[in-house]
């Protein structure tokens, strides 16, 4: 039995002369299979000494969560078994908030027999950090969102430079802006990012405006991409296949013999990044992102383990493209930093996916990762952003949320972490950027110092709650407070957003600026 299921969301059903509704569950045959399962594994062990047959109204909802699992854990160690009952207590809930303070986290963790590093101490997030030729002021790295707010020739619009002023000025040390496509037919959508001779004017008054906002000497970022199989220049799908994926293929609608890009295209395709990476140095930016993640053109390539040619197939082939372009990019702009976030897991099955095992998809298998950002060391990359999974097929695996029904939150981050933490381990002279925290809410700075303080990581990415709460890394640096009722909530609109087609922000803390 797996804990990879979670229970079908409650729905409010009417009391006959009773003006509110009573929360009630309507389980799907899956729920009944697990349910059955998991009542033949617990019952035995509890009625050996005890049956209790009782219906109190609302008990359920009310009564205090982790004091129960941690009374269940005294006799039941199985995290599968506990996963299971986790979610059924939290259902009836809208959605599982983070937790208020610190001793919360502690007693959820408890409850779900896990542990992450926690210290009081936050004064480590205020270090300086080494990254390449440059020097972070701070931990705390901005990570790139896309705001989905450039007009049609992807020049960014007064939106865009609110959200970056707004991230500037609120103190992360490295501001890591959002994909920017290399070439017009690798957009994601039509408003995306894309840094052309022609609006090369507009991307430095972005850069400009930044370093006015900011009060030290930021570092600035530009994540260049190409969209791959999600490219919609125009608004329209026109997927660049680089392999096939038969679940990712059927999500999209594109038949099996869709054609694949040849290894032609991506040999010139190199050229366009290194263009692009010229135009960003010129523009002002630090550093450049050759991104690597979420299944856009060279994660894909990552696993394509099937693909004929000088791309695809043997470890050396799938990697050759990333490396070209960071070969191509620090020979025509050498004193250009840099960086590449790079997915560690897919979480797509064997052979299409990238840091999974052979035969079961949900567990990573990082020896190839580790390989290949040994050799990303070696290449001068100088900063390493982390992520996992495929956002529009597994998002909780890099984005732990609280609506999500695979799992519980803190699962996700514990495995988050753990994995980060390794390549880390793997890479301890180059900054690691560890992310995926926005859930934990109050306890946030205290588990952001701790991962740095057990060198699980060097810096602190924050995404979502970059956008939710831009003054949060000036609130702990400068007067160690972090407002819970200023954070993200990880109620992912922001992603409802994005994959609506609308302007991208929060809907809770900007609402008379963005709603769903």
């Amino acid at each position: 039995m797996r804990a990879t299921r979670r229970p079908s969301t409650i729905v409010g059903k009417a009391n006959a002369g009773k003006p509110d509704k009573r929360p009630l569950g309507i389980p799907v045959i899956c729920d009944r299979v697990v349910q059955m399962a998991c009542k033949l594994v617990i019952e035995p062990i509890f009625e050996q000494t005890e049956i209790v047959d009782c219906d109190i109204r609302g008990f359920f909802e009310n009564v205090d969560h982790n004091i129960l699992l941690k009374l269940v854990r005294r006799r039941i160690s199985d995290p599968r078994v506990l996963m299971l009952i986790s979610g059924w207590l939290q259902v009836a809930r809208d959605y599982m908030r983070g937790p208020a303070s610190i001793n919360e986290l502690r007693e959820m963790l408890e409850g779900l027999g896990i542990s992450l590093p926690i210290t009081e101490n936050t004064s480590i997030l205020g270090e300086t950090v080494d990254v390449g030729n440059r020097i972070s002021p701070n931990r705390f790295v901005a990570l790139p969102m896309e705001g989905a707010d450039c007009d049609m020739d992807g020049s960014p619009t007064g939106l865009t430079f609110r959200r970056y002023e707004r991230m500037a000025a609120g103190g992360a040390g490295i501001i890591w802006l959002e994909a920017c496509a290399v070439a017009h037919g690798g957009r994601s959508k039509a408003n995306a990012f894309f840094l052309q001779k022609s609006n090369l004017a507009m991307y430095k008054e972005l850069v400009d405006r930044m370093r006015n906002a900011a009060s030290q000497d930021i570092i600035c970022i530009l994540q260049l991409t190409h969209s791959g199989r999600y490219s919609k220049p125009g608004g329209e799908p026109k997927p660049v296949m680089v392999r096939h994926c038969p679940e990712l293929d059927e999500a999209e609608n594109l038949p099996d013999d869709y054609p694949l890009a040849t290894d032609r295209f991506l040999d010139e395709l190199v050229n366009s990044y290194v263009e692009a990476a010229v135009l960003a140095q010129q523009a002002g930016f630090d550093g450049v992102d050759v991104k690597a993640c979420h299944g856009y053109l060279v994660s894909s390539l990552l696993g394509a383990h099937e693909r004929k040619g000088k791309y695809g197939g043997s470890y050396e082939h799938r990697t050759r493209f990333l490396k070209d372009v960071i070969t191509a990019i620090h020979k025509q702009c050498p004193s250009l930093l840099v960086t590449v976030r790079l997915n560690i897991f897919d979480g797509m099955r064997y052979p299409y996916g990238f840091g999974v095992s052979n035969t079961n998809p949900e567990v990573p298998d990082l020896e190839e990762p580790i390989r290949l950002v040994k050799q990303l060391g070696a290449m001068n990359v100088a900063l390493l952003g982390v992520s996992m999974g495929y956002p529009r097929f597994d998002p909780h695996f890099g984005r732990p949320s609280a609506t999500g029904q695979t799992e519980h939150p803190l699962v996700g981050i514990k495995r988050f972490c753990d994995l980060t933490g390794q390549v880390q381990a793997a890479i301890p002279g180059i900054p690691v950027v560890n992310a995926a925290l926005a859930w934990v809410e109050a306890a946030f700075p205290q588990v952001a110092a701790g991962l740095v303080e057990s060198r699980a990581t060097q810096l602190i990415g924050q995404g979502r709650n970059g956008i939710a709460y831009p003054d949060s890394v000036r609130d702990i640096l400068e007067t160690n407070t972090f407002s819970r009722n200023a954070c993200c909530v990880a109620c992912s609109g922001c992603s409802r957003l994005l994959r609506d087609g609308k302007h991208v922000g929060c809907i809770v803390r900007d609402k008379s600026v963005y709603n769903a």
